[in-house]
């Protein structure tokens, strides 16, 4: 659809896909993609980034030739590192994918270049303290969660933060690498890693380097169960 022949201004065409998202109908649902996709089509922005946020959530990224201009034109974006917005849905899409480690960064990197136009400031926020509290930076989580001030965050990421919530982490991890996930004893490794930058006590200290080194091991692709 070319939004300019028709007479429909691109932020106007945002917008009404916005509303017509938020209906049940599912024609309503089609007309909002076409708009998103048409606006992104003519270098807008906004719907780029909302619309690639919906295929990620929809596990559709990827998936479809139709929107393979629309996924290269967010992952520029998203290269320049310029555009907060982009940054928070692609560091959410990271923490999704369980790659805390890569998560981590990119979400702090949004909050560093907010533009005063963050749509999606506390959602960054909100991922930034799951990021830290999962790679077991309790005190960064903690004034992430300060700086968000929703009680229903704080909430959702307490458990995370609990010593008994760190051991049930390794313990998925151990699992999931186990089943093949050499990405889990990676983060295991940089666990032992963090703990081991804290850590005072030499001998410690030593133990902590011992056990990343020996996850990184195990997280060699090629290592046979």
């Amino acid at each position: 659809m070319n939004l300019a022949e028709i007479g429909i201004p691109l932020e106007i065409a945002h917008e009404i896909g916005c509303l017509l998202f938020m209906e049940k109908d599912a024609n309503a649902k089609g007309v909002a993609s076409l708009m998103f996709v048409s606006a992104s089509a003519a270098g807008y922005d906004p719907s780029t980034i909302t619309y690639a946020r919906l295929l990620f959530r929809q596990d559709e990224w990827g998936k479809k030739k139709r929107f393979k201009f629309l996924e290269k034109r967010f992952m520029d974006i998203v290269a320049q590192g310029k555009d907060c917005n982009a940054l928070a849905v692609y560091g959410e899409k990271l923490f999704l994918d369980n790659k805390f480690t890569a998560a981590a960064p990119i979400l702090e990197q949004a909050l560093s270049v907010d533009d005063g136009i963050f749509e999606w400031r506390d959602m960054c926020l909100l991922y930034l303290a799951k990021s830290y509290a999962r790679l077991g930076k309790v005190e960064e989580a903690k004034k992430t969660l300060k700086t968000l001030g929703d009680p229903n965050a704080d909430a959702e990421v307490a458990p995370m933060l609990t010593a008994g919530g760190v051991v049930d982490k390794r313990q998925r991890l151990f699992s999931e690498g186990l089943r093949g996930r050499a990405q889990a004893f990676r983060e295991l490794a940089e666990i032992e890693f963090e703990n081991e930058a804290r850590e005072t006590d030499k001998d410690l200290k030593k133990e902590h380097h011992l056990w990343a080194m020996e996850w990184s091991k195990l997280a060699d692709p090629n290592m046979k169960f």
